[in-house]
């Protein structure tokens, strides 16, 4: 445990401080201070670390000792959905999502239920694909809720389509213009190989012009929108052991409810990464998916080209080129040949 008075002290991990984008670092910076000012206002002990992505997360005991997790991410990023998001998604989740216990929007800090032992899907997919899919459909299925979207905050899934149009106006896109140029009247369709970087930029830039086409067609005859989380894969459903498996970190959508099985099709990544037959691994999942959560297989098949789509065009957006054999090009090109 580290008292109260010693929690500004905090040192943040190397590791989790060189895998951040440089824009961050300012308010990297800020991260101990904000933690002793959680800690004192909250009433908190720190009590362990937790695994780091982009949010800092530490393990923390309230002083009538609930075990919870301080949760800090930057407010001014755009490409982050927010804490305002967050909490909207995670209350509207009602009981299959951890509580917000206390929350401060404006500065990014939330403190949030943990979840005991807090194991995700992850190792259960590693031993049994398939029981592990049909846990997170049903955790899907629980969250998915039907909404009404008058009066709320949430995002609708379609906003997401602007990563086409950004992506056309970075170099990648530039190529792509070229291209499409060079071959109009014809039938844009995935390309399989690597391009001139030896990177599948190729095949997801072609991916591109199909899935905005796709998500026009799906959105033109869209039904009642459902609560989406945006990222719900394996790694964000920790098992409680009183009340069951919990959702973390939603992004705070809505839309039609067969895109939010999209992230767990290309996870987890080293599963998808190193399958020998990764056609026959999403066409089992789709069909579990599509079974327990009673939507149209070719449906559900189709949002989630466009999710995963949108995914590569994101990680290419961080990294300026994805591997070939990456999990989300894998998945995209598998669910390319099945719509």
């Amino acid at each position: 445990m580290v008292p109260m008075a010693d929690a500004h002290k905090l040192e943040l991990p190397a590791s989790y401080r060189e895998r951040l984008p440089h824009s961050w670092r300012g308010w990297l910076e800020q991260v101990p201070d904000q933690v002793a000012s959680c800690v004192e206002r909250w009433e908190l002990t720190i009590a362990g670390e937790l695994p780091l992505s982009h949010s800092y997360v530490v393990a923390v005991e309230r002083a009538d000792g609930r075990p919870c997790v301080l949760k800090l991410q930057p407010t001014e990023v755009p490409e982050l959905p927010g804490p305002a998001r967050e909490v909207l998604g995670l209350r509207l989740a009602g009981p299959v999502a951890v509580e917000v216990v206390e929350e401060d929007v404006a500065s990014g800090a939330l403190l949030l239920e943990r979840a005991l032992p807090g194991t995700t899907l992850g190792p259960l997919a590693a031993q049994d694909d398939d029981a592990a899919t049909t846990s997170l459909a049903t955790v899907i299925r629980a969250y998915g809720r039907r909404i009404d979207t008058g009066s709320l905050g949430l995002c609708p899934f379609e906003e997401l389509a602007e990563a086409f149009e950004r992506f056309d106006r970075n170099p990648h896109g530039g190529i792509a213009r070229r291209k499409a140029a060079a071959t109009a009247g014809s039938r844009l369709s995935i390309v399989l190989g690597v391009d001139e970087l030896g990177t599948a930029v190729e095949a997801v830039r072609s991916a591109r012009h199909t899935a905005e086409r796709v998500l026009a067609e799906l959105a033109a005859d869209h039904g009642e929108p459902h609560l989406l989380h945006g990222d719900l894969h394996h790694g964000n459903v920790l098992d409680d052991e009183r009340r069951g498996p919990l959702v973390i970190d939603p992004w705070g959508l809505y839309g039609d409810r067969a895109a939010d099985v999209a992230p767990a099709l290309h996870n987890p990544l080293e599963i998808v990464t190193g399958a020998a037959d990764v056609d026959a691994l999403i066409r089992r999942r789709l069909a579990i998916y599509a079974e327990i959560l009673e939507i149209d297989l070719e449906r559900l098949t189709a949002w989630c080209y466009v999710y995963v789509a949108i995914r590569a065009l994101w990680a290419i957006e961080s990294n300026a080129e994805l591997p070939d054999d990456d999990a989300r090009v894998r998945t995209v090109t598998a669910l390319r040949r099945l719509i």
